[in-house]
């Protein structure tokens, strides 16, 4: 093997911006000094690999696909690759039952959060998502007077009490740094756009400290404001790197500069062994 690093790439979805993104990590590795190639790879791959580093990146819409590059980064594990991010630390930010735990044991406020077995675990209104998926695809809010869900598999579901919020950030991490917030705006008008905005009082760190919980060096964090403070919404440990419309949004530089750092120390001892995980129910 050698010292280059491939970024293995799993996008099955159409998801263009996972290919921007990935071209912006090999470009900052380029500038770091370190020839990147980037590979996709699907289920029926055997995932061979020529570089000691490997970057796994995934856009995951099931439990069984979370499953799937959990094993793929446990086998690279296993055959000598330095691999981020870790086995562990794709569960945890992928499962959404797991990262809510994860982010409670840390002391980390976060929306409280059931599996979404029948009856529902909360009063009305609630949010009921996948746990495993990107973007509020298969979210649905019930609220009083509503039909019930009959048609959703509750052990692939998770329920939250539905928060009013009326500012939401993403926030990415690189190594122990919280980068510029960038704002996703809620006003009807501009429903949906991003702009650069700083987090008010209560938000500087908590990023940085959902993605340490995680054992992620580079990450985005979902941030909300809710009546009783700021909340961590989710984590995302392969995360959108591309924003153009954002010129002073370049995450992807200070993430690459933040894993080959990781990457050159690695001999620490895995995450997977200081964890506990929690049993479903």
């Amino acid at each position: 093997m050698n010292t280059a690093l491939t970024i293995l790439d799993y996008s099955i979805h159409g998801n263009a911006i996972d290919s921007e993104s990935d071209r912006r990590i090999a470009e900052a590795a380029a500038v770091e000094g370190v020839d990147a190639v980037i590979r996709r790879i699907e289920p029926d791959d055997a995932t061979r690999c020529d570089t000691d580093r490997v970057w796994l990146r995934y856009d995951l819409r099931s439990r069984h696909e979370l499953s799937w590059i959990v094993g793929v980064a446990q086998d690279l594990d296993r055959r000598g690759h330095c691999v981020f991010p870790r086995a562990e630390s794709i569960r945890l930010a992928g499962d959404k039952w797991e990262t809510f735990h994860a982010l409670r044991r840390a002391g980390i406020s976060t929306p409280e959060t059931r599996l979404a077995f029948n009856p529902l675990p909360f009063g009305l209104p609630v949010i009921v998502k996948p746990r495993v998926g990107w973007g509020s695809i298969g979210n649905r809010i019930l609220r009083p007077g509503c039909d019930p869900i009959e048609d959703f598999p509750a052990e692939e579901m998770i329920c939250q009490p539905f928060i009013e919020h009326h500012r939401t950030w993403i926030v990415p991490v690189a190594g122990e740094c919280e980068l510029p917030a960038i704002e996703a705006c809620r006003e009807p008008e501009r429903d949906g756009e991003l702009r650069m905005a700083d987090l008010p009082a209560g938000g500087p760190g908590l990023a940085a400290a959902a993605a340490g919980a995680l054992g992620l060096q580079a990450a985005t964090v979902d941030l909300i404001e809710t009546r009783s403070g700021i909340m961590v919404l989710e984590v995302n440990s392969a995360p959108r790197l591309a924003y153009p419309d954002l010129s002073v949004a370049e995450p992807a530089h200070p993430m690459v500069r933040a894993v080959l750092a990781w990457m050159k120390g690695s001999s620490i001892r895995p995450f997977e062994s200081e964890i506990k995980r929690k049993p479903e129910g």
